[in-house]
């Protein structure tokens, strides 16, 4: 087996960084190939590599009512999140984790994918989301979260 960064080679805590907008990201990938016998004579055997964290990307385009300007200028956070998951160092098989109290400061990509205005990116521990809020996008002084939050309405 091999992992990168090599720290990971013994340790049972997977851990990304809270705040990935800049080296943060680089800092939460872990990779993690499984134990493959290679002679050292064998020169066509190679390991095939797998991220543990779980790669999350959200594209923002206009439309609406907000325009493209507002979109540029909208901050996406990751909301009720672990930053850390137990995993087995032999399998690199990671326990899915219950929600968290942690933000996660994704990174905004330079280019944004086709027809959007806005894309960033984070890299998370394997958790189980359903039924709770994962992500909130501010736009000026409106939040939006995803699963959509019910609002109360106004009177």
């Amino acid at each position: 087996m091999a992992y990168y960064p090599y720290i990971y080679a013994t340790a049972s805590v997977l851990t990304v960084q809270a705040d990935q907008s800049g080296s943060g990201y680089q800092s939460s990938d872990v990779l993690f190939a499984p134990a493959t016998s290679i002679a050292f004579t064998d020169a066509t055997k190679s390991l095939t590599f797998q991220h543990l964290p779980v790669k999350v990307i959200v594209n923002l385009k206009n439309g609406d009512g907000v325009s493209a300007a507002e979109v540029q200028g909208a901050t996406v956070e990751f909301i009720n999140q672990r930053c850390y998951a137990s995993f087995d160092c032999t399998t690199g098989v990671v326990t899915p984790a219950l929600p968290g109290s942690s933000t996660l400061t994704p990174n905004t990509l330079p280019t944004p994918a086709s027809g959007c205005q806005k894309s960033v990116q984070a890299l998370l521990v394997p958790c189980q989301m359903q039924g709770n809020q994962f992500n909130k996008v501010t736009i000026g002084n409106d939040s939006f979260t995803i699963p959509r939050q019910v609002q109360p309405m106004q009177t």
